[in-house]
This record gives C-alpha cells, structure tokens and sequence, in this order.
C-alpha cells in the first residue's frame, strides 16, 4: 500500500528552506521562508555585482567600504561687479604698453615724432598745489576702496535652491516659466507673466474677473514654487475687466 504524506505536515521545529535552487554558475544566497522560530532569511538570490551599492531604507547608499554619496556642488554665484572692473582695467592696461612701446620706438628712431611720456610730464610740470589736487586724490582713494570691495564682496548668487539632496539649482528664469505655468492652470486666468529673483517672485495675470481669482494664483504660485528652500515671496497682480488688484 502506497502512502501520501501531506505537504503540511512536514513543518520543522527550525527554519524551513525551500526548494529552490541556485542557478548554474551563479552564487548568492539560497532562497528561504522563516519557519517557526528561525530566523528570516532573503527569498531570492543576491545577484549584486561585488562592490554594489546598497540602498538603504532611510534613503543613505552606501557600498561595502561604508561610504557616502559625494556632497552636492557649491551653489552657482556671478561674478558681480569685479566682472566689468577687470575688462576695463585690462584695456587701461593694454593702452599704458602701446603708449610705451611708441615712445621706445620712437627713441629707436623707427617712427617718427615727439615722444608722449615726456610731453605728459611736462604738461604738468611746474603745476601748483590746488583744488583739483584734492579733488583728484579724494576721487582716487575713493576708486581705489570701491575696488577692493569688488573685489573681497560676496559674490551675487544666481540660482535658488531646491529641496534635494543632490545639489539642483534654478535660475530665475526657470521660477519665473513655473509661476506662470502655475498661475494660467488656475481657471479663469486668460494669460499670465512672471518676473523672478531668488528670493522674490512677481506674476501679473489677466483674467475674466472671477471671484477670488486672485487668491486662487497666489495659492497655485505658492503650492508651486514650494519645492525651493526657501520658498520666495510670490506677489500677484490680477488685470481684469473690474480693474487692477494686487496680492
């Protein structure tokens, strides 16, 4: 007589493994189901590379060696106004080597003419102290401070930052195509412009003069421009056919 052992009754006091095996020339771990008392173990075969990162629940990625993600890129800046006072110091500059190389040319006798250093020098040869002394020297020191604060400033930072872990800007003219968009999504808004800095945002909207538009613009502006840290002041302007208002 042939007996049949039912599937259930063979449960283990330990943990029990299924019957699943590995995949030729493959190595990982054997796929298992906790029995009672044991252990959990992984139901399929780890098929990660050697070296793989491992995402983690708290949202960190780290590799074997126990390393982290690499910090995010510094946050973009312009140049400010050192930007224009180097061009023109570099064109003063170019013009003092050619007057010089004229007058050494000149002494070479390769062109002809006075040379211009010592007719400057004698211009203002023999001059007595004055009024226009103190005015120049004032307007020099003065020139000369403002340029080294250009130079030691902070300098103007260009993007807004997102909330993000991996370093993502935008430029105000990427706010400003966003609280448009936003802002012609709300019903009842015929078309909609927007000016934006980092920190300020200003959208003018055109609208059929229903009630409460205005506050419906700048909730959707708001909702949308909340994703940058800090989130920046928003200010609408709603032409219709009542008038102007301001928000």
């Amino acid at each position: 007589m042939t007996s049949h052992r039912p599937q259930h009754a063979a449960a283990r006091s330990g943990p029990e493994t299924s019957g699943r095996a590995l995949p030729p020339g493959g190595s990982g771990t054997v796929a298992a189901t906790a029995g009672p008392g044991g252990p959990a173990v992984s139901g399929a075969p780890d098929r990660r590379a050697p070296g793989a990162a491992v995402a983690h629940e708290s949202g960190a990625v780290s590799g074997p060696g126990g390393w982290e993600p690499m910090p995010p890129a510094t946050r973009p800046t312009r140049s400010g106004p050192i930007g224009v006072v180097g061009p023109v110091l570099a064109v003063l500059l170019i013009a003092a080597g050619l007057v010089l190389l004229r007058d050494a040319l000149v002494g070479y006798r390769a062109v002809p003419g006075p040379a211009w250093i010592p007719l400057g020098l004698g211009a203002v040869d023999g001059l007595a102290p004055g009024t226009g002394f103190l005015v120049g020297g004032i307007i020099a020191v003065l020139v000369g401070v403002w340029l080294l604060y250009a130079a030691l400033r902070r300098r103007v930072r260009s993007r807004a930052v997102l909330r993000a872990r991996t370093g993502v800007y935008l430029a105000p003219g990427d706010i400003a195509r966003l609280a448009s968009a936003a802002a012609e999504d709300v019903g009842g808004v015929v078309t909609a412009s927007s000016k934006a800095g980092t920190r300020s945002v200003r959208t003018t909207v055109r609208t059929t003069g229903g009630p409460g538009i205005d506050q419906a613009v700048l909730d959707a502006v708001h909702q949308r421009l909340d994703v940058l840290d800090p989130a920046p002041r928003v200010t609408v302007v709603v032409r219709g056919p009542t008038g102007r208002s301001r928000s």
